[in-house]
């Protein structure tokens, strides 16, 4: 793959980012709910950009060399066709190389967070105790889609999380003897909540965009919002189930969450606390004038619509050929190489030397980047 397809590649998915964070500053004060469908929506879109690129037909602007350059008066001289004796620091098979290792390491980093839970669950879960099986009978209000949850205590745990794309799992803490009966089904209330929402299987999109752009900043930045507008979106779902906005706060203001739960163990699950977001989250909460609706099923199914016509449209565009216009001067050969048509014109204007606007090679064994050209054209005469 060559620099310039690289390049444009990258220049799409930037365009694409661009385009869902505008939409979303102008959305700024809707739903959690709404604002997390719309940064979900460029998430997807990052993962799914290069499948399309490779899978659609394309669309390209041929740019030519202007007219009167190419119609200016021009005499050709000799030049010389050989090797290069020098090459690009940087190729794009490299680049790709360089992405792989990132994108493996990456990987490795998010199954690694996988198989730690997996370990730890193995080992150190609990049966319910009563007081948290009251909570969740106390919580069956809420749905949880088309999913069996399960429930289990863990000793190791400081809030309640979730975690299971398939097959829910709620992870609730045995250490929540200070909790009210009340603050434990605001907790269940919550979890539930991401299992309804389909959280789980967001989550696991949004970490697989990570991976596969992990060098743009910007697929970070818009991870990380749709973590918050997930959350946020998780807490307007248990305020919708007559739950005291204060109430809830102070839930969420007790819970002292461990750094190591969260950012080792936990790292695929999604928990109650998360520390960089409880703050906003919080005075998310006990603001009476947000937005706390959710998106009727007709605008999510127009959003996609719309999102799915901008995602093609993006990923056909290529890269623009810039294509020669002149007249073929002459052509050379060295030593069986390969034969190159260069198309000269000469400025006409004062100090300016011959221009090459084009170099064909007619040798599919060799790039253009292994050969050098020295061009001696006299320089037309002045009128």
């Amino acid at each position: 793959m060559s620099l310039l397809n690289l390049g444009f590649g990258v220049l799409k998915l930037t365009a694409l980012l661009l385009l869902v964070s505008t939409v979303a500053r102008l959305l700024r004060h809707r739903s959690a709910a709404v604002r997390h469908l719309l940064w979900m929506t460029g998430l997807v879109g990052a993962v799914a950009l290069p499948v399309l690129a490779a899978v659609l037909p394309t669309w390209e602007l041929v740019v030519g060399v202007p007219a009167r350059a190419a119609s200016a008066p021009w005499s050709a001289g000799s030049f010389l066709v050989g090797p290069s004796g020098t090459a690009s620091l940087v190729s794009g098979g490299s680049l790709v190389i360089i992405w792989g290792i990132g994108a493996a390491l990456m990987l490795l980093w998010m199954l690694g967070g996988e198989f730690r839970l997996r370990a730890r669950l193995r080992i150190s879960t609990q049966r319910l105790s009563p007081e948290w099986r009251v909570a969740i009978e106390a919580a069956g209000s809420l749905p949880s889609g088309p999913f069996t949850v399960r429930f289990v205590e863990c000793a190791w745990l400081d809030a309640p999380c979730t975690w299971g794309v398939l097959r829910p799992l709620i992870l609730l803490p045995t250490d929540a003897a200070h909790w009210s009966p009340a603050q434990r089904r605001y907790a269940v209330l919550h979890e539930l909540a991401h299992v309804a929402r389909g959280d789980l299987a967001a989550n696991l999109l949004a970490r697989l965009a990570c991976v596969v752009h992990w060098y743009h900043p910007m697929v970070w930045s818009m991870a990380g919002a749709a973590r918050l507008a997930r959350e946020e979106a998780c807490d307007n779902a248990v305020l919708g189930q007559d739950v005291v906005a204060s109430d809830y706060a102070a839930l969420l203001l007790s819970l002292r969450v461990s750094r190591e739960s969260v950012t080792a163990t936990l790292a695929p699950a999604l928990g109650l606390a998360h520390h960089s977001t409880l703050g906003i989250r919080l005075c998310a909460l006990l603001d009476e004038t947000r937005d706390r609706s959710l998106p009727s099923r007709g605008k999510i199914g127009l959003s996609a619509a719309l999102g799915s016509v901008m995602l093609a449209g993006i990923a056909m565009a290529a890269p623009a050929q810039q294509r020669a216009v002149g007249q073929t001067v002459g052509t050379g050969q060295q030593g069986g190489m390969a034969q190159i048509a260069a198309r000269v014109c000469a400025d006409r204007r004062p100090g300016r030397g011959p221009q090459i606007f084009g170099v064909v090679v007619r040798d599919s064994t060799r790039t253009p980047s292994q050969y050098t050209m020295s061009v001696n054209c006299s320089r037309a005469p002045s009128k």
